[in-house]
């Protein structure tokens, strides 16, 4: 099952957006719902903790929210999740629920959930405790309840659903954890461990049927994007015969922008465009190219085709403004465009 949308609104950059996501972010069996901010996270998370009985000074304030999720819920969050995109997402199926990452921590060691010979996962934590029979026992008296026992029976005797208050968090993988496992698209569950592998054994055991669990999910964005030229918008110009590119021919094809799109937001960073194009060679104003800001309406970064190859635009971005990769061909020699390469330079990593 690919990566999907169900958006709250019709926005044609956030659905581009999404689009990107699909292509380059998502493991499968995730949909996407509405964009979030760090800002809504922050607000939920503190909210939930207060009518759990957390008592702590509320305020409305986004940076002292923020402040206070850095001092007191470390774990729950990093300071570049500023820089990162939120979402309300979907679990669709027990198979994504059960990809997962959960952490490597102590509490994680002694509670039995990971195996020192396969991957870190929600699946392989379940199998554990269900091999351990930990659901068919029961606390010593006198003893702390077992979170996992609580919220297996919380889940049989109240139909404990896991949306609003007790919605699940995850996030990308940072390039440590990355090179660690072997796993670029995979999603870390940030919170939520102690719900999630009740409800999946609960689902395994044929108790319970499986429900979409609703999320919020901060994605890291990718270092590198590649666009084809044919997924992009087009003005003029057509698919070229082998159907891996996009051309222009003098006589068939008005002046235009040939490709424009695709209206993605990008984090405040430097940024290298590279445009891959073939025409004439030494013909003079084939075509120009550009990064286009579509909100603020002007260009960030441009310069004149002259020959095939490659063209490559730098720049500093200090917006996450939707942007625009376009080239201008003006109608006199014939052009083709391949693909859009783009890298991100600087941080943007747990």
């Amino acid at each position: 099952m690919a990566a999907s949308v169900s958006p709250a609104r019709n926005d044609r950059h956030a659905l581009a957006r999404i689009r990107d996501l699909g292509q380059h972010c998502l493991p499968p069996g995730i949909t996407l719902l509405a964009p979030r901010s760090v800002h809504d996270y922050c607000r939920w998370y503190l909210e939930r903790e207060h009518r759990k009985g957390r008592r702590f000074r509320r305020t409305a304030d986004p940076a002292r929210q923020r402040a206070m999720m850095e001092s007191y819920h470390a774990g729950k969050f990093s300071p570049v999740f500023a820089e990162w995109e939120w979402w309300l997402a979907r679990i669709e199926t027990p198979a994504a629920l059960a990809a997962l990452m959960i952490p490597r921590s102590a509490q994680s060691i002694s509670d039995g959930l990971v195996d020192p010979v396969r991957l870190r996962t929600v699946g392989v934590a379940v199998d554990r405790l269900q091999a351990a029979q930990l659901f068919e026992g029961s606390d010593p008296t006198g003893s702390p309840k077992n979170p996992f026992r609580r919220y297996y029976q919380r889940f049989l005797r109240d139909g404990l659903q896991l949306r609003g208050d007790d919605r699940l968090v995850l996030r990308s993988l940072t390039r440590n954890e990355q090179r660690e496992m072997g796993q670029r698209n995979a999603l870390y569950l940030l919170d939520g461990v102690g719900r999630s592998l009740p409800y999946l054994t609960l689902v395994r055991q044929g108790r319970l049927r499986f429900r979409p669990i609703e999320v919020y999910l901060a994605l890291a964005p990718p270092r590198r994007y590649t666009w084809s030229a044919t997924s992009l918008s087009h003005a003029t110009g057509e698919a070229s015969p082998a159907g891996d590119g996009w051309r222009c021919v003098p006589g068939r094809h008005r002046r235009g922008h040939a490709v424009y799109g695709p209206y993605v937001s990008l984090p405040a960073t430097r940024i290298t465009v590279t445009f891959h194009l073939s025409t004439d060679t030494g013909r003079r104003r084939v075509a120009n190219v550009d990064v286009y800001d579509s909100r603020r309406r002007h260009s960030l970064a441009s310069s004149q085709v002259n020959e095939g190859g490659r063209v490559t635009l730098r720049f500093q971005n200090h917006t996450t403004n939707p942007l625009e990769f376009r080239v201008y061909w003006h109608g006199r020699v014939p052009l083709e465009i391949h693909r859009v390469d783009v890298e991100l330079h600087g941080s943007t990593s747990v």
